[in-house]
């Protein structure tokens, strides 16, 4: 084998391990999609919300950037001030709520479940029904957990994970090969 085919070689299987970790990667992936579809994984059970009622202060559209300056991520935010005092709380509402859910809500007494992430699930003005309810929060969840699956299910995605797994130790069986035959080129020489 001629030297510089070697060298080329040699260079990009020095790529196998990137290849490796993202075959495993979208296989831990699908992996977590299947567990998050599968039973009530997708989103937090009605008892272990926590439950504050209070005023809401003021309420606002937050948009997450990423380095680059592109939006990764929309949701409102109201700042609920708790009854019996304390610090306000800063809860996040999907941004797929109706705007004018949200600005019912706005300088009004409420109650609001929430999660650990301060993720609303509901949220009622109080002495009316509420404006966002747990089952509408909850059905969203599943709906965003299934198409997820519906994506990471596929012959495709598994098949990709499956070839990049391969180049990855393929890659790593190449270079080793390769090198050995260099080193005993270079001791033969």
């Amino acid at each position: 084998m001629s030297n510089f085919v070697q060298k080329t070689l040699l260079r990009l299987t020095s790529y196998n391990p990137v290849l490796f970790l993202v075959g495993l990667g979208m296989m831990a992936f699908a992996g977590y999609s299947i567990w998050l579809a599968s039973g009530d994984n997708a989103y937090t059970q009605r008892d272990q919300l926590q439950t504050v009622s209070g005023f809401v202060a003021q309420a606002s559209e937050v948009t997450v950037t990423g380095r680059r300056g592109r939006s990764k991520e929309k949701y409102y935010q109201i700042d609920v001030k708790p009854k019996g005092g304390g610090e306000t709380l800063e809860l996040r509402i999907r941004y797929n709520v109706p705007p004018q859910w949200i600005q019912t809500l706005i300088q009004e007494n409420v109650t609001v479940l929430y999660d650990s992430d301060n993720t609303v699930y509901e949220a009622a003005v109080q002495g009316k029904k509420p404006e966002i309810t747990y089952e509408g929060t909850r059905d969203h969840y599943i709906h965003d957990a299934e198409s997820t699956l519906g994506i990471v299910s596929t012959v495709w995605w598994w098949g990709i994970a499956v070839f990049m797994l391969a180049l990855g130790v393929g890659g790593r069986v190449l270079q080793r090969r390769l090198t050995q035959q260099a080193e005993a080129e270079a001791t033969t020489t």
